[in-house]
């Protein structure tokens, strides 16, 4: 609730809601999958939790899928402060990408990404190391196509994320967690969540 002696900046307040929300939302989900493999056991019970956290990151990234063309509707018939609301962004904006195929072949997930404004911008990437719930980190293939290019005014490319599902860094049903900084595009960081099928 906004105090009375305070004035309502809709279009700031919507998107640091939108963000924070997300945050919110993926960080419980991150508590409960390493709560989980804290206490549930190895074996099928720890397989069988693997298989709930996926099934509410999937659930998660719907549902913020859509409240983000029901925010997008709002913000389009409301006046925007970008600069405002780029100077009291906090953090990354977070988008969830899930990538998984059968042991030994290549995950892939793609991005759009589009410059709303009307300079060029150079776009890079910097991948993480992956961790499993278990707190094992690896340092998988992981390769962004392309991985550095130039995006005119108002210009839209599509990137592809690519990671080799190795045997011996992805036995089956083990998820692992990492991500994909996107440097020059509006502080955005792509959360990769990456498993090998069975």
């Amino acid at each position: 609730m906004v105090p009375t002696n305070e004035s309502f900046d809709a279009a700031y307040d919507l998107g640091e809601w939108r963000e924070l929300a997300k945050k919110a939302q993926w960080d419980s989900l991150q508590a409960y999958g390493d709560l989980l493999t804290r206490v549930v056991p190895d074996g099928w019970p720890r397989r069988l939790a693997d298989l709930n956290v996926r099934y509410y990151e999937e659930l998660l990234k719907g549902t913020q899928s859509l409240t983000d063309e029901w925010l997008d509707a709002v913000e389009r018939v409301m006046p925007a402060r970008p600069s405002d609301r780029t100077s009291r962004a906090e953090g990354p904006r977070r988008v969830p990408m899930s990538l998984h195929a059968r042991v030994g072949e290549t995950a892939k997930g793609s991005i759009s990404l589009q410059n709303k404004e009307r300079v060029e911008t150079e776009i890079s990437f910097l991948a993480s190391e992956l961790t499993s719930n278990d707190g094992a980190t690896i340092r998988p293939s992981i390769t962004v196509l392309p991985d550095r290019f130039s995006l005119g005014p108002l210009e839209e490319r599509v990137v592809v994320i690519e990671v080799v599902l190795e045997p011996d860094l992805f036995p089956p049903g083990k998820l692992f967690r990492g991500a994909v900084a996107v440097r020059g595009y509006d502080n955005l960081e792509l959360s990769l969540t990456v498993w090998s099928d069975e």
